[in-house]
């Protein structure tokens, strides 16, 4: 047997006797009240042994804490008196079935006094449903000041046990539940009112109305009225003291004026006292009108199936007001302004097989009823469940430019019954369900109405268009609303596939089938895609017009060639200079901003612009054009913009670099005029951005891009040009003084421009100039992680650039823009090589020689006579002349600055080195000076045997390396060979030698640096060592302070990841990865105080899943909805003996969109590779840390934890919480760099900013990380 106690604020303990005392009070009490008399055993109230034992098997010996037990809730509690031969389970009277009236205090937000008025409302259009043809169906609400009520000519009910009045006043008792399954199917709009079984029922909704009610009720057949009275006061008093309900209640004879209004004798009458609200007359009837509109006035289609006509199935009269007669109201508002062209109607058929709804064979579904209880329907398992809808697409075009939706909100604004809806947020779908429209059912577009994938000019008009479409959706039954009836249920399967139509279906809609027809046609989800979208197309040609005139005249454009560019579809169009809009003139010439997303091309960032042109298609009245706004972005010059030319006749619109707008953005506020402050500090960060000079990268940044580029300054003929050259584009902000040598991107601009490399080749060769032909123009690249890098490959392409010696001039400019061309200069020397040519002539072969005395002068002479000494001489760095054939002649000819002798001289070939000719003696050295002249004996006649003397030769004052010891001249042709072959093996050990001289340094700064990264490396392990210990201590301190906090789900989901659960019951916890505050630490103790307060509790404890079935799993319900405590994650709580009293957050990897974006390989942390903020100045702002997703170090434990798709937790949960959330060390360094905070920032010494022009002020405290 079980016995209710109850205690009125005890003491926090008892001692266990003097509870067992007052428990075997009430106990006796129980027994002379209790209709059973067999008792298995009786209870020995003597023995020494009795002791309690609560739900979880805890023993309760000595003393009673109440401590224990949480107030105002029911606990269960076992008495033992030591006698354990037999186990009793079973209790009498343990559970209390009486509905509980305390759902009156605890009524959802959304049951509003008109939503409880509809409750009633329901009640009376059911019974009035029900009447005969012949019978009058009247529905009458009045409304006064001390009393509302509702009069219906419904069948009426008695005493009787089939029409009792008392199944009025009893939740749970509707007269109407067994007819649900009557209306589903049947003809759109489904007009079977049977939803008793839903809503709270009247009792609940007249209490919800005001304090008393009275209910007065007779059938055709009775001569008295029945009557039934409800008292707010004592409902609530009785709720937990008597076991029964009983109310006052009588009979009286009928009214004059009741028998009046009901000629067929039957009618129902709630009166409702001191109503608690004051309604609004005018609104309410529009409020009635929109619920019940169907039931008011309904289009019907005639037997012949051609013509429809207005019938009104119930007349609804508020305070005797028809409501078949105004003219307020959303729907009649909405259909008012619809367009007159054909609607977009489709039938779609909800079928699931057998048992997929439920998990019991013999369950068809589980719905809400009108009392606190829920109730299971029982159906043959092999009976499908079915549903039906048929959505109405109706298309609002836009009129003299002016969106009709628009005109549609201000006409339920003046009319009183405004929303905070606009345009863009503005209810695209509504639904009724059996003929009632559900108020708080204002969905979004539909999956298939919407046009988000596509791309191109169709795309744009496409979704401008879909705007402009609502969808009234009607139910049957097979669709089950809220409890309150205000939507359709929530996570409902055939709500989810509706919600999700067009789509493919989600994993929970695999066992629901639909089925698709338009005009009798059955349709494919391709093929209903493809005709909605001819239908937008078709009313868009037919109804809109965006613009219908300009306020100037406009300039006629006839079949332009450039209609894709113009975004023109038809043939004609009016180019104008200034356009009104709701009132306001647009001009060209007038500076704008372009808000992010506005339209296509306006994505990323706001654009600030130029109005150009406007450009409306067709001539003045005719519909279905577009209306296009053409504005110059800042960035571009007036060069850029649109040209409008007239010649010969025929007038063009070139749209240049300008941007087409949808003139309907100035319609949704996407498009602002700006003043002159904001466009002048937008034309100098402009000007800071913009191009501004071209310059080469050195070798080594190019060594930073892993390419062997930069040009030389000078080289040798032969050399082989770099691998490419690097150009980047300065922005007019950088400033060379304080540039550094290695990149940096904000110092690189960003352009989509072209850069063209011209080389021009100058030899001064006989005075002559050739010009190679190498003109090459390349777009900007990204290399390594910088971009606007313009890379000319030279050596794959132009490997013999070098071959000449001359000067080679490298010219660079950027197309289409003002930024500065720049040059640099290549000198190409001479090669480096010995050439030996003979001298071939009919003189005989001299040697030239020195006299060998002190002379000053010495001569070059002829030693022909006397012993002649032999001189070596080595000519380097030679330079290849032209060939110059001398004939024998008498006549002098000039040859390197000598004259030829009056005896002509017979030379057959004279081939001449010279350049920096270097002049070694290694015998009989003349003492010289650097720069000294020496005179020779001059004579324009050859002398002792034909020898050419030269008057004087200028001493070089540069000192030269020892004389080479090979002679100049060798008659022997291999000799010279062997000669050469050695000078390039000397040549050759030298460089190989210099090589490995290199080589040896280097390895001895490799050593170096291995000594000390070696040191580093032992003092971060020293370091991770003693963080990694200290970490562990704090995350056990943390842990142990979330498992204090016994009435959260964080405390029992922390002490359940500490053992490994087993079993069925536990499948939960292999989904489940832990609390956010858990998976993450950072290193420093004010960054943790700072994240944590910005994320707050919530987020800090909320419980992180893999899944969204995972997620689902920590919870299971009742029948009525409420959350079971007997299973999943509250009954581990429970075992526990702790409690989850709240609610608590729980997130799906899963569903979170990931970072996609580089990672910085080097870190095993996976770090998210995120570029730096960037001031307009460029550079990187002061006291920037670093953003907070990158400062948190996953735990250990977590780093390869990853999504089936491969996310880790760092990509997932902590980019979802902290997104590109920035860190800086102070307040005042986080509010100077506000230009550069896209989403928020935070700083150490507690500066929260949450988002632009909100600022978090004051302190708080709450630290989760470690």
């Amino acid at each position: 047997m079980s016995v209710g106690l109850q205690l009125q604020n005890p003491e926090h303990k008892m001692p266990l006797g003097d509870f067992i005392q007052m428990l075997k009070r009430e106990h006796h009490l129980a027994l002379r009240e209790s209709s059973s008399r067999k008792r298995k055993r009786e209870i020995d109230w003597n023995a020494g042994g009795l002791f309690l034992e609560d739900a979880n098997n805890r023993e309760i010996r000595d003393v009673v804490n109440f401590k224990n037990f949480k107030a105002h809730e029911c606990h269960i509690l076992k008495l033992h008196d030591g006698n354990v031969s037999e186990r009793v389970i079973t209790f009498e009277n343990m559970w209390d079935l009486t509905p509980v009236t305390d759902l009156l205090r605890e009524l959802p937000q959304e049951y509003t006094s008109e939503t409880a008025l509809a409750d009633l409302i329901d009640n009376s259009l059911q019974a009035v449903w029900a009447n005969d043809r012949r019978h009058k169906k009247l529905i009458s609400v009045d409304v006064a000041d001390n009393v509302i009520s509702i009069f219906d000519t419904g069948p009426g009910m008695d005493g009787s046990d089939e029409n009792s009045i008392v199944k009025w006043g009893k939740m749970g008792a509707s007269l109407h539940r067994s007819f649900k399954d009557q209306a589903i199917g049947g003809t759109p709009p489904y007009l079977t009112p049977f939803f008793g079984m839903f809503g709270y029922g009247g009792p609940i909704a007249s209490m919800q109305l005001g304090r008393h009610a009275l209910i007065s009720s007779k059938t055709k057949d009775s001569r008295k009225v029945y009557t039934l009275h409800l008292d707010r006061e004592a409902l609530l008093s009785r709720s937990n003291s008597d076991s029964n309900w009983k109310t006052a209640g009588g009979m009286r004879d009928p009214l004059e004026e009741e028998m009046i209004r009901t000629p067929h004798g039957s009618f129902t009458k709630v009166e409702i006292y001191k109503p608690k609200s004051k309604l609004d007359m005018d609104q309410l009837r529009c409020k009635l009108k929109d619920i019940y509109f169907p039931y008011i006035q309904c289009d019907e289609e005639s037997k012949a199936g051609k013509i429809w006509k207005t019938v009104t199935p119930v007349n609804f009269e508020v305070n005797g007001v028809d409501l078949a007669e105004i003219a307020g109201g959303e729907i009649a508002t909405t259909n008012l302004h619809s367009s007159n062209g054909p609607d977009f109607v489709l039938q779609l058929h909800f079928f699931c097989k057998k048992n997929s709804m439920s998990q019991s064979p013999a369950v068809k579904e589980i719905s809400t009823s009108s009392d606190p209880l829920s109730y299971f329907i029982y159906v043959d398992s092999k009976t499908d469940i079915k549903a039906n809808a048929r959505l109405k697409c109706v298309y609002f075009p836009v009129v003299k430019g002016k969106e009709n939706i628009e005109r549609i909100l201000e006409s339920l604004e003046s009319e009183g019954c405004s929303t905070s809806e606009k345009f863009e947020t503005y209810s695209r779908v509504s639904i009724r369900r059996l003929g009632r429209l559900l108020p708080d059912a204002r969905w979004a577009l539909l999956p298939f109405m919407e046009f988000k994938q596509k791309k191109g000019d169709r795309a744009h008009l496409l979704k401008r268009c879909c705007l402009r479409v609502k969808c009234f959706i009607e139910t049957d039954a097979g669709f089950n609303p809220t409890p309150s009836k205000n939507d359709l249920a929530h996570h409902g399967p055939f709500t989810t596939a509706l919600r999700n139509f067009g789509n493919q279906p989600l994993e929970n809609e695999n066992d629901i089938k639909i089925q698709i027809s338009r005009d009798g046609k059955h349709l494919n989800l391709a093929q209903l895609k493809r005709e909605y979208e001819n239908w937008i197309l078709q009313m868009h040609e037919r109804y809109d017009d965006e613009a219908d005139c300009g306020e100037d005249q406009p300039v006629v454009v006839v079949s332009p060639i450039n209609k894709k560019a113009l975004h023109m579809s038809s043939e004609v169009a009016r180019v104008h200079k200034s356009l009104k809009r709701k009132g306001i003139a647009w001009k060209r010439g007038q500076k704008i901003k372009l808000l992010k997303g506005a339209c296509a091309g306006v994505h990323k960032n706001n654009v600030y612009a130029t109005i150009e042109y406007f450009l409306l298609e067709g001539l003045e009245g005719d519909s279905g054009g577009q209306a296009q706004m053409f504005c110059r972005p800042l960035s571009n010059p007036d060069a850029k913009g649109c040209i409008l030319s007239i010649s010969d006749g025929d007038t063009s619109l070139d749209v240049g670099g300008s941007l087409p707008v949808p003139v309907s953005v100035i319609d949704t506020g996407m498009c602002v005029a700006v003043g002159s402050t904001e466009w002048d500090n937008q034309l100098e960060k402009q000007r800071q951005k913009s191009p501004s000079t071209i310059d080469l990268l050195d070798a080594e940044q190019c060594q930073e891009l892993d390419i062997n580029g930069a040009l030389p300054v000078d080289a040798q003929a032969g050399k082989d040009p770099p691998e490419a050259i690097v150009a980047i584009v300065r922005p007019a902000s950088y400033d060379s003084s304080c540039i550094s040598k290695t990149l940096d991107q904000k110092h690189i601009a960003k352009t989509n421009l072209q850069m063209s490399m011209k080389v021009k080749y100058s030899s001064d060769a006989e005075g002559l100039q050739r010009v190679h032909d190498i003109s090459v123009s390349v777009a900007p690249k990204s290399l390594k992680g910088f971009q606007g890098l313009y890379i000319f490959p030279l050596k794959s392409k132009y490997p013999d650039l070098f071959q000449n010696a001359g000067i080679y001039t490298f010219s660079f400019h950027l197309d289409e823009s003002d930024c500065k061309a720049i040059e640099k200069k290549v000198l190409i020397k001479e090669a480096r090589k010995v050439e030996y040519k003979q001298i071939h002539s009919t003189f005989p072969k001299e040697k030239v020689s020195r006299p060998q005395d002190s002379s000053d002068s010495p001569n070059l002479q002829d030693e022909s006579n006397g012993k002649s000494v032999e001189k070596k001489v080595l000519i380097k760095e030679a330079r290849k002349v032209e060939h110059k054939q001398i004939q024998s002649t008498s006549s002098k000819e000039n040859v390197l600055g000598s004259q030829y002798s009056s005896h002509p001289p017979k030379v057959e070939k004279l081939q001449v080195l010279t350049k920096r000719a270097k002049v070694e003696y290694n015998e009989s050295q003349v003492p010289l000076s650097p720069g000294k002249v020496l005179p020779l004996q001059d004579s324009s006649s050859l002398q002792k045997g034909g020898n050419l003397l030269v008057s004087e030769m200028q001493v070089p004052k540069v000192e030269y390396e020892e004389l080479s010891p090979f002679p100049l001249l060798l008659q022997d042709p291999s000799s010279l060979e062997q000669v050469e072959n050695l000078q390039k093996k000397e040549n050759d050990i030298k460089r190989i030698g210099l090589h490995i001289g290199d080589l040896e340094k280097q390895l001895v700064e490799l050593n170096e640096n291995k000594e000390i990264l070696e040191l580093e490396i032992a003092h971060l392990q020293a370091c991770y060592q003693l963080s990694s210990s200290d970490y562990s201590s704090k995350k056990e301190e943390l842990r142990n302070h979330i498992e204090r906090m016994s009435h959260t789900a964080a405390s029992t989901v922390s002490t359940l990841s500490r053992v490994p659960l087993q079993g069925p019951d536990n499948d939960f916890m292999g989904g489940m990865i832990g609390l956010v505050a858990l998976l993450g630490r950072v290193r420093n103790f004010k960054l943790s105080r700072i994240l944590s307060e910005y994320l707050g509790e919530d987020q800090m404890l909320a419980v992180v899943c893999k899944s969204f079935t995972a997620a689902c799993a920590l919870e299971k319900y009742h029948r009525s909805g409420e959350v079971d405590s007997r299973h999943a994650l509250y009954a581990e709580a429970a075992k526990l003996e702790r409690s989850i009293d709240s609610r608590f957050l729980v997130i799906c990897l899963e569903d979170l969109r990931p970072y996609t974006g580089d990672f910085d390989g080097t870190d095993p942390q996976r770090k998210l590779f995120l570029p730096d903020p960037v001031l307009p100045s460029g550079d990187t702002p002061s006291g920037f840390l670093g953003y907070a997703v990158n400062l948190v170090d996953l735990d250990d434990e977590h780093l390869h934890t990853v999504t089936t798709e491969g996310h880790n937790l760092r990509q997932t949960l902590f980019y979802s919480l902290f997104g590109e959330l920035h860190v800086y060390r102070t307040r005042k360094q986080m509010f100077n760099a506000r230009a550069c905070i896209k989403q928020a920032a935070v700083s150490l010494d507690g500066g929260i900013l949450k988002q632009t022009g909100m600022v978090s002020l004051g302190y708080g405290y709450l630290s989760f990380y470690t």
